[in-house]
């Protein structure tokens, strides 16, 4: 424990620092800091942050402050709720929150005195409960403190007072901002966070061996274990949610800060993430705190008020106590020094400086006002409330709950809410509204909060429960809203705008009273000086409506509303005007007048359109000549003050009435008449019986009056008129057109899926005998011993291999052309597609004597595994056939991490330059030696396959060198890891030795071709033409098959494969040759687990499939 002088010092070493601060930023600092701003909002943070918040978290096991998340919801939600309040501060000059509910509501002068008082009851035991609790901590933490903590408490309480004078109430103009205050009120906010967490660090880490350490402590003891399954209350927890929502706008103080000290949007802006971070950090230990408290407190040495103070006490630790204690401090004074300025600038404004103004009312004109006199009324204010919080805290609190006392006065505090959300999002809220709901929200508040607090505070009845309270103030706030909203519908309609600055007096207000009344009260104001130099020859004239209204802005930002009105109200009544004065002012006004009314005339007379102005008696003020031609009046027939009624009646007649409606249609008149009245703006097109069409507008005037605008647009209609008949006739042509398009299109895509389907149906059919011829000439070829037989017969294979080539190249550009080729692309390893491509034609090449090279590549490619072969297939078959000697090379070639090249190289006979660009054009060969030998579409479906799979392909040559085309392709960017897929090898015949093999082909040629072919290999072959076939097959032994698709009567054979899988155990797999490559029959092919090949087939591809299928 310390000693009181210890104490004594401490405080007093504090408050040094306090006014250290102050002094120094108010001489250096000269911008304001967007985090100063944020940092000053956690003045919501009082003593109740250290000595109450823990005693909640005990009793209903809230780990998280109710109050505080309040905040961060109107942070977070009600962002531009508080931007709007702090512009509508900003630009009407306001100072204080009885300030801006008064000029909301009619600039009402009660409603302003109302709220102040409504304020001075609530925030005076909120500033007693910061001297209670400084003197709890004092005679907590001192030896023998007796009544010195008391003493030390008035001491700090005067300090306090001082400073707000200090720093809050040395300048006349309200609005302007103190910058002091707001660093300090940061500086303080800083030491409360800092101070808290150090507290909770020392406890949760030091005492015990963290957070979750002290949870499981807590959880083991039965008394802490409760705080875990206490009644949380949720009505409870949801109405304090509510107050710390209504506390952002209700407290005096945070309104000051909030809004009275606001400079720019860029200040909200920080406050809005900087204000939820600081109170998260002030709520992060409260319930750690308290429980820590439970456990090493268990028989209640301490009130669990002071836990954040008597841990570290306890334990020793003088720097926690110290800590805890400044923290306290900070956050009780720096809420006093602003809800003392606070309320002390409430009460100077709208009581005691309107009653001095008032007494001194018949004298304000001529008797000096004293700026001196103004500031002292508001400095002895601040040192009033001062003393009677002091009063109040030595009489009165001392027997009260810190946390209940705070709940009562910030719920009589809420009463103001509706109002204030009211005055910036509901125009129809009234003077009397207001009035209405909070005299019952008051009054219901007396009775159900109040008077229960008063009765167990004096007179020894139970405390009412928080849960009773909470039911209160939802009872008071909810009729208070209900009551709000009933009386302002029912009143509105007589009340004027919302924060209407408009000055309004009896009498008028010369230029020359005005100025000396500003030198008077406000010396060397800038708007004296613009007075006398806008009027130095006419002094005495009387004062604008605009110039009184900047007045009472200025006079308000310095005064306070009521003072300003009061000041202005004394400046009329004094005012006595001369006969020859008033002559005077006669003279200029009509002179003025009649100025104005040529200016104006001669103005509107330029005017295209008509104009019509009424005053607002609705009689005629003013007219153009315009108007009078397109209404055709008689010469003299419009006159000054000439009734708008007789007007229109006189138009009717003579069946120009210009309105909804026929001649003579009085009601059409009424209605007319009835919306100028209500100053309703409106805007119609009307035809009149002339063939006249007119566009008519009316506004209503400011000033009060309304003016109608005529338009002459007849030209205009007659123009859209001919425009909308052409768009018609346009809409038509093209209609008919689009039809014509749609129809040949259609006939246009009938014929070629026609002719598509043909030569699917000619390639079918001439696939099959290309087939059978290719399989016997091979097998005639392996027969033969004769020399000239062989040749004969390797001449007969080459022709087919031709034939086979053009007609697969047709079908091909068919497919190509028509685009029912899409890409299925997959992930594979690039060699596993070159090395059997490369093996195929380098047996071909070798025939010829040329040698084919091949680099083998660990590449990784995605995309359609077979149009690529295909690619490569077409361009080693060009390499092989126009080179004549030399080599051929397949390879890859590095470009970048992403991108590589696969090349294609010969030493032929090269293309000419001249011929290069025309080597992928269809039908197109370049002229060398082997032209002659194909169609010219080999490179066209290169170039068209490329293009599909996005390959960029290039071409270079020589002639009598060779050429080497290149394919630029995107290396797979999976990093997959898998084994070696298994190579495809040409096997020996031996392989297939003995094998049973199902051959499913209507076609009795292919038949017999194909099963010569695989009897050769040393397999059995069991044939099946048809579904009549089925029987016999099912008692056979199956190891593979090889199905035809297109069958005889309507047949398929991937149905009579499926039906003979049925029976077999385990089931067969097979090949599916065909001539048909429609993408739906290779899509039929994958789902039932067959390899698609395409008719004519090779040997050596037949040979592989087979041994790959044998082997799975």
């Amino acid at each position: 424990m310390l000693s009181i002088w210890s104490v004594a010092g401490l405080v007093f070493v504090y408050l040094a620092i306090v006014f250290m601060v102050a002094m120094f930023s108010s001489t250096r600092v000269k911008k304001a800091s967007p985090y100063v701003y944020a940092l000053a909002l956690g003045i919501h943070c009082t003593s109740w942050a250290f000595f109450g918040t823990t005693t909640q978290a005990i009793q209903f096991g809230w780990a998280f402050v109710p109050t505080y998340l309040g905040v961060i919801l109107v942070m977070i939600f009600g962002y531009s709720a508080l931007l709007k309040i702090a512009r509508v501060c900003q630009k009407h000059h306001i100072s204080s929150l009885a300030d801006y509910l008064g000029a909301r509501y009619q600039h009402s002068n009660l409603l302003a005195g109302t709220v102040t008082l409504l304020c001075f009851v609530g925030v005076i035991p909120y500033i007693a409960l910061q001297l209670d609790a400084i003197t709890m901590i004092i005679s907590l933490i001192s030896i023998q403190s007796g009544g010195w903590s008391s003493s030390i408490g008035a001491y700090v309480s005067l300090l306090m007072a001082l400073f707000a004078i200090l720093f809050g109430a040395r300048q006349l103009d309200l609005t302007q901002k103190h910058s002091a205050l707001m660093v300090t009120l940061a500086f303080s906010s800083l030491i409360k966070v800092i101070a808290l967490c150090f507290v909770g660090i020392y406890i949760c880490y030091f005492l015990f061996d963290g957070i979750f350490d002290l949870l499981a402590k807590s959880f083991a003891e039965p008394t802490s274990r409760q705080i875990f399954y206490a009644e949380s209350s949720i009505w409870v927890y949801l109405t304090h949610i509510v107050l710390g929502i209504a506390s952002m706008f209700c407290l005096p103080r945070q309104f000051h800060v909030n809004f009275i000290e606001f400079n720019n949007e860029k200040e909200l802006k920080t406050a809005r993430w900087v204000l939820p971070c600081y109170l998260l950090l002030m709520s992060l230990f409260v319930l750690p705190i308290g429980l820590a408290g439970t456990l090493l407190f268990p028989d209640g040495q301490f009130s669990s008020d002071s836990f954040a103070i008597s841990i570290p006490m306890s334990q020793g630790n003088m720097w926690g106590v110290i800590s805890a204690f400044i923290g306290g401090l900070a956050a009780s004074t720096s809420m006093v020094i602003v809800a003392t300025l606070a309320l002390g600038i409430m009460i100077a404004n709208n009581f005691i400086t309107p009653l001095w103004f008032f007494i001194k009312k018949s004298n304000i004109a001529q008797r000096g006002l004293s700026v001196d006199n103004i500031l002292l009324i508001r400095q002895l204010s601040i040192l009033v409330i001062i003393g009677i919080a002091y009063f109040y805290h030595v009489y009165v609190s001392q027997s009260a709950s810190l946390v209940k006392t705070g709940s009562v006065a910030m719920s009589l505090l809420a009463q103001t809410f509706p109002a204030i959300i009211g005055a910036i999002y509901w125009r129809k809220a009234s003077l009397k509204g207001v009035f209405g709901g909070m005299i019952l929200g008051v009054s219901l508040w007396v009775i159900y909060l109040l008077y229960p607090s008063i009765l167990a505070g004096f007179y020894f009845e139970d405390s009412p429960s928080d849960l009773a309270l909470a039911a209160g103030f939802a009872i008071s706030i909810t009729v208070n809203i209900v009551t709000f909203v009933i009386v302002s519908l029912i009143t509105n309609r007589h009340e004027n705008p919302q924060f209407n600055d408009e000055t309004k007096t009896s009498r008028g207000v010369t230029i020359e009273q005005l100025s000396k009344t500003f030198e008077q009260v406000i010396p060397n104001h800038s708007f004296t000086d613009d007075l006398l130099e806008q009027n130095t020859e006419f002094p005495n004239a009387q004062a604008t409506a605009s110039q009184l209204t900047r007045a009472r802005q200025i006079l308000s930002a310095h005064l306070g509303n009521a003072s300003a009105k009061i000041v202005l109200d004394a400046i009329s009544s004094s005012t006595s005007i001369s006969k020859d004065d008033f002559g005077e002012w006669v003279e200029m006004a009509t002179k003025s007048f009649k100025f104005n009314r040529e200016l104006l005339q001669s103005s509107v007379n330029y005017l295209p359109q008509g104009i019509r102005l009424v005053d607002a008696d609705l009689n005629l003020v003013a007219w153009n000549e315009k108007y009078e031609a397109l209404f055709e009046y008689p010469d003299g027939y419009l006159q000054i003050g000439m009734k708008l009624q007789d007007i229109l009646e006189f138009n009717s007649k003579r069946g120009i009435l210009g309105l909804e409606g026929t001649i003579d249609d009085q009601d059409a008149i009424e209605k007319r008449l009835l919306l100028i009245k209500d100053k309703q703006s409106f805007k119609r097109v009307v035809t009149q019986s002339n063939g006249l069409t007119m566009e008519i507008s009316g506004s209503p005037l400011p000033i009060g009056g309304y003016v109608t605008a005529f338009n002459d647009i007849t030209e205009y209609m007659q123009i859209q008129k001919e425009l909308e008949r052409s768009k018609s006739e346009l809409e038509q042509r093209v209609k008919y057109r689009t039809a014509e398009l749609n129809e040949a299109k259609d006939e246009a895509e009938r014929a070629n899926l026609s002719k598509t389907k043909f030569l699917a149906a000619a390639g079918h059919d001439l696939m099959q005998p290309f087939n059978a011829a290719s399989l016997f000439a091979n097998l005639l070829h392996k027969q033969q011993v004769n020399e000239d037989d062989i040749k004969l017969s390797s001449g007969l294979i080459g022709a087919l291999d031709n034939a086979n080539e053009l007609l697969s190249m047709l079908l091909d550009m068919t497919k190509l052309e028509s685009g029912l080729i899409k890409p299925q692309p997959t992930l594979f390893m690039l060699d596993d597609l070159l090395a059997p491509l490369a093996h195929e034609f380098s047996m071909i090449a070798k025939q010829k004597g040329i040698e084919l090279s091949y680099i083998q590549s660990s590449i990784w490619v995605h995309t359609d595994k077979q149009l690529l072969s295909r690619i490569i297939q077409n361009l080693l078959s060009n390499a092989v056939r126009y080179t004549q000697q030399g080599k051929i090379v397949l390879g890859i070639k590095r470009v970048s991490k992403t991108h590589f090249k696969l090349v294609v190289i010969d030493t032929g006979s090269g293309i000419p330059d001249d011929q290069l660009e025309f080597v992928f054009d269809e039908f197109k060969q370049v002229s060398t030696s082997n032209t002659g030998q194909g169609l010219g579409l080999g490179l066209t479906i290169v170039q068209k396959l490329s293009e599909l799979l996005s390959i960029k392909i290039k071409i270079a040559s020589e002639l009598d060198k060779g050429t080497q085309f290149s394919l630029t392709m995107r290396r797979s960017e999976s990093q997959l890891t898998k084994a070696m897929q298994e190579r495809q090898v040409i096997q020996r015949s031996e392989q297939f030795s003995g094998k049973h093999v199902l051959l499913i082909e209507n076609d009795a040629l292919v038949t017999r071709a194909m099963s010569t072919l695989l009897q050769s290999w040393g397999m059995l072959v069991h044939h099946c033409a048809s579904s009549n076939d089925l029987i016999r097959i099912e008692s056979e032994k199956i190891d593979i098959a090889i199905i035809d698709y297109h069958l005889d009567f309507g047949e398929n054979g991937i149905s009579l494969f499926k039906q003979i899988n049925k029976n077999m155990n385990p089931p067969v797999k097979g090949i599916l040759i065909t001539a048909n490559r429609d993408e739906s029959i290779q899509n039929l092919a994958a789902n039932n687990d067959l390899i698609y090949m395409t008719k004519p087939i090779k040997e050596i591809v037949l040979k592989r499939s087979l041994n790959k299928l044998l082997k799975t």
